[in-house]
């Protein structure tokens, strides 16, 4: 349940909505983006989980296009963090990192990434160009993310929901013309 804030370790971690949301689920909780849904959720899974997961969908990965702005972004664990910081995660760090904040870091490929790979259901690797000089450039099939359709399909209706119906926190800029309806997260 959702009462606004999740007090975790003596400390506050709030939702953007000051009252809550009340009792949250799966969906919900994408549809009007409650951040203590997924602060608990995070704290169920732990960062190890999340960060495997978030390199699935291309999150700290350099996808090797041939681009000054391509960076590896970061999607931490607890062995970057006493590495790379000296300091041993805490769980505060899980908890930011559940909403992609903290030490997490993308960039708008690696989201581009993620969204595509989402959508398809496949390990999409971007490229820059579909062609030279009129010959089509031969790029293997996209495997399967090793995820269940049912799942993939539950997050896919939740994000079309975050545009399309009244509670969605993308309502207000969604299209309303029906062929180019579409979904997508605050």
């Amino acid at each position: 349940i959702c009462t606004g804030h999740a007090e975790i370790s003596e400390r506050k971690f709030h939702c953007w909505k000051l009252g809550g949301h009340g009792k949250v689920a799966l969906k919900k909780s994408i549809i009007e983006s409650c951040d203590v849904f997924f602060y608990e959720l995070a704290l169920r899974l732990g960062i190890e989980k999340i960060s495997q997961m978030a390199q699935t969908f291309g999150i700290g990965v350099k996808h090797n296009i041939p681009m000054s702005a391509e960076t590896s972004g970061l999607a931490p664990t607890k062995e970057w963090k006493l590495e790379k910081r000296g300091k041993e995660w805490v769980i505060g760090d899980t908890v930011n990192a559940a909403i992609g904040q903290g030490n997490v870091l993308s960039s708008p490929l690696q989201l581009a990434v993620m969204t595509a790979r989402l959508a398809t259901g496949t390990n999409l690797e971007p490229k820059l160009i579909k062609s030279v000089e009129g010959q089509t450039l031969v790029t293997k099939k996209p495997s399967k993310i090793k995820i269940k359709d049912q799942y993939l399909q539950i997050i896919k209706n939740a994000m079309f929901d975050v545009s399309n119906n009244r509670k969605g926190t993308a309502y207000s800029s969604r299209i309303v013309a029906d062929q180019y309806r579409m979904a997508g997260k605050t």
